[in-house]
């Protein structure tokens, strides 16, 4: 009985190597793809932050003590009445 059956054994261990093989790959792929999705994520997160910082300092632009300061540190200017120190 085995002897006319032989070929559908010998086709279903062909068929569990190849979904086996075809599974290993997959698993593979699919932890590449989380990997990829943890760094966009990852990514994402800076440029919100970035974008929020950026808004911040367009929103204020036109705080007139903001100004006031970005003048007194990029610029080194002081209000009068104030001494400006500086050490070489």
């Amino acid at each position: 009985m085995f002897s006319e059956y032989w070929w559908v054994v010998l086709f279903c261990a062909l068929v569990f190597c190849g979904f086996s093989h075809m599974m290993h790959s997959k698993r593979q792929e699919l932890v590449l793809l989380r990997s990829i999705v943890t760094d966009l994520e990852e990514k994402k997160f800076h440029e919100i932050e970035s974008n929020e910082e950026l808004l911040a300092h367009r929103a204020s632009r036109n705080d007139p003590e903001y100004v006031k300061l970005l003048l007194m540190k990029n610029l080194g200017l002081v209000e009068e009445g104030q001494v400006k120190v500086t050490f070489q």
